[in-house]
């Protein structure tokens, strides 16, 4: 779950680090809360789906899936400075993740990549997500 988590913010909400502008204009960029929203939701529901993933998402029911998207898309809201108050899922963290194996890593980055594409995110904005979660 340690690995999703680091997916998700670095992917939709550590994009910060970009070379690109403010938070501002990139989250407009990336269709502001609806654009967000809909690739937080498309990469939750790829990774949770991924057989190679599988295990990290063991204990983790469709519902707090969801929670888990909802609140990647208010964090960047708030990063963005857009005004949304994010407020922590109760997402079953409550074991410690089995270590993330190297080929995990590259499924959740394959998903990632996917997720990129099919929401037709700028590549300047993919190069910089790319660079954080490497």
């Amino acid at each position: 779950m340690r690995l999703i988590l680091t997916l998700l913010f670095a992917a939709l909400l550590g994009v910060a680090a970009m070379a690109a502008g403010s938070y501002h204009s990139m989250y407009t960029r990336l269709g502001g809360y609806a654009g967000v929203s809909r690739s937080s939701s498309d990469l939750v529901a790829r990774l949770s789906a991924d057989p190679r993933l599988k295990s990290a998402f063991a204990d983790v029911t469709s519902w707090q899936r969801a929670e888990l998207a909802k609140y990647a898309a208010d964090y960047a809201c708030k990063q963005a400075g857009a005004g949304c108050k994010p407020v922590m899922p109760n997402v079953a963290l409550v074991k410690e993740p089995p270590p993330v194996s190297s080929s995990q890593k590259s499924a959740a980055l394959s998903d990632l990549k996917h997720t990129l594409i099919a929401h037709r995110i700028p590549a300047d904005i993919q190069f910089a997500i790319h660079r954080i979660v490497r």
